[in-house]
């Protein structure tokens, strides 16, 4: 993400509640295996892993996330971004973008919007998501419909990829699948459209095709108990000296919520990131920026109102010059930390913080 334009920063320093852009066959490399925790943020939140051999994370308590490295995008049922899509029947529905051609050692931001083509409000119960291999992160915004204008292709996104909107999940690694337990989802309203929005990195020296398919599996939200909603706490006035440091944040919970799962989102100074509560509860403690581990709680980790989460990034600056908060992975930096929980409401919780 990208601080270049000064009224787009100004507008992310406002408080608002968040949760941070397919055809042709793809096959994602098999040392991309890291699962998202569903909810990265603003971009899990969240360049290639030199990780190997496929790792699956599941949390039987709260949402069960896995992640494999073989993505095969096949693209069937894929919505297109017209604004007059059919209404839906049955239980499951595909998002699908279209492609874009990323030359080598390029970092793109591209975005996609989608009419709801649901007709009415459903409840999310199962998310698939499949990636190119290289995407940073994707994020399924949430928008209304009559904001969405970006609807025919992938294409820059606005502002150069830096928006935050609340969001139906986010993920890091070419192939994620999030599914909920019983009784459990999120809430997606018919007034609602989705802006798929991906970050990718291609650090190879051909050409790579980007595109994001994002399937949805529903049921009538009346039939859920516990509402999912995402936390995001970010820290847009970040500012990265040169050498080794460390920059904190706190923030207070104004919900009981119960935590499934949690992950972090450093760029590519970021060596160490720790996010923990005033009674030393450990929430994350990881050293990946390129496809950070998520977490899983089982039984999900209850925290109170009034619980005080504190999150730290490490850096290790080697460019004698202070980076600034923004979309590169390689000239900017960030520290976010992104979940998911369930409460009756599911009201999601979003901090901007400034330092």
């Amino acid at each position: 993400m990208n601080t270049r334009q000064i009224a787009l920063l100004s507008c992310l320093l406002q408080p608002v509640v968040v949760t941070a852009c397919g055809g042709s066959e793809e096959l994602a490399p098999a040392d991309h295996q890291h699962a998202s925790a569903s909810g990265s943020g603003g971009e899990s939140t969240s360049a290639g892993s030199d990780d190997t051999g496929g790792a699956t994370t599941t949390g039987t308590g709260g949402a069960k996330t896995t992640g494999t490295g073989g993505a095969k995008a096949t693209g069937a049922g894929g919505a297109t971004g017209s604004g007059d899509t059919p209404t839906v029947s049955g239980s499951e529905y595909t998002f699908t973008t279209g492609h874009f051609s990323v030359p080598p050692g390029a970092e793109v931001y591209k975005c996609q919007d989608f009419t709801n083509p649901f007709g009415k409000d459903i409840g999310i119960v199962k998310e698939e998501t499949t990636l190119t291999a290289g995407s940073h992160h994707m994020f399924a915004f949430v928008m209304p419909n009559a904001q969405l204008t970006l609807k025919d292709n992938l294409v820059d996104c606005p502002g150069g990829g830096v928006e935050f909107h609340d969001y139906l999940t986010t993920s890091g690694t070419p192939l994620a699948t999030t599914t909920y337990p019983d009784s459990t989802g999120r809430i997606f309203s018919s007034g609602n459209g989705l802006r798929l929005n991906v970050h990718y990195i291609n650090a190879t020296s051909d050409p790579k095709d980007a595109f994001i398919v994002y399937k949805v599996s529903f049921v009538d939200p009346a039939t859920l108990t516990n509402k999912v909603g995402s936390i995001f706490l970010n820290q847009v006035g970040v500012r990265v000296p040169p050498g080794m440091s460390t920059q904190s944040k706190t923030y207070t919970l104004s919900q009981d919520i119960n935590l499934m799962g949690d992950a972090s989102h450093m760029h590519s100074r970021g060596v160490h990131f720790v996010a923990s509560t005033d009674s030393g509860q450990m929430l994350y403690d990881g050293t990946e920026w390129q496809e950070p581990k998520p977490q899983s709680f089982d039984p999900p980790l209850h925290l109170a109102a009034g619980t005080k989460i504190t999150w730290a990034c490490t850096y290790n600056n080697p460019t004698g010059q202070t980076l600034t908060f923004g979309e590169s992975a390689a000239t900017n930096e960030m520290c976010i930390f992104p979940g998911e929980f369930y409460n009756a409401t599911g009201q999601q919780i979003s901090y901007q913080a400034i330092f």
